[in-house]
């Protein structure tokens, strides 16, 4: 009798102290992000562990750059503390001023403001697509399909028919720098922003 009178409000007391099983962690957010749907504009956003942020910014002949602090606050992730690292005269405005609020999913940045359309993407944590298809690819990312002809500690050179694609060592995921071997065929989702160029074969 006693155990059915105390058992509501146990329950009620734990649900009330548990973790919510679908808080956005950290960790999930840290990463560099592209600036994506910006017309004639490009953008890198690198959220890091110590939950500082650096942005860079190119559009025309301005580049600049941003920085601050980043934080959760319920399932939003908010930048704060926004001022110029590097700063263009033709600028006059952050174009990630303090405030701005962002919400997360599978690698994605989308800006919560109707009025202005904002979002980024990590390429390296956006999901493949469910149906694939010969030239599927997740988010801000390429299929890339060919033999590995060159690999040294700055470019990964990949023929794909009769030409060749070279891309920065640097900015591949470990599952790609895995299986691109040189003389090995490879195909591989790699981010559009690793692309350094195009060419003949060497």
């Amino acid at each position: 009798m006693k155990l059915r009178f105390y058992f509501p409000i146990l329950l009620i007391l734990f649900l009330g102290t548990a973790p919510r099983a679908f808080a956005l962690e950290p960790k999930e957010v840290v990463g560099n992000y592209e600036l994506t749907d910006a017309f004639e504009m490009a953008g890198l956003l690198m959220m890091k562990a110590d939950q500082k942020y650096t942005a860079g910014f190119t559009y025309g002949a301005a580049d600049w750059t941003e920085e601050g602090i980043w934080k959760i606050q319920g399932d939003e992730i908010v930048l704060e503390g926004a001022r110029f690292k590097v700063k263009n005269q033709l600028i006059s405005n952050f174009f990630l001023p303090s405030g701005t609020r962002f919400k997360y999913k599978d690698g994605k940045l989308a800006g919560t403001d109707p009025a202005r359309k904002l979002s980024f993407v990590d390429p390296n944590k956006t999901p493949s697509p469910k149906k694939k298809t010969a030239d599927s690819a997740g988010a801000g990312r390429m299929r890339v399909k060919g033999s590995v002809v060159k690999r040294d500690a700055d470019y990964l050179v990949v023929k794909t028919g009769k030409e060749c694609m070279h891309f920065d060592m640097h900015s591949l995921s470990e599952s790609v720098l895995k299986v691109a071997q040189v003389g090995k065929s490879i195909d591989v989702e790699i981010p559009y922003s690793s692309i350094i160029g195009g060419g003949s074969c060497p």
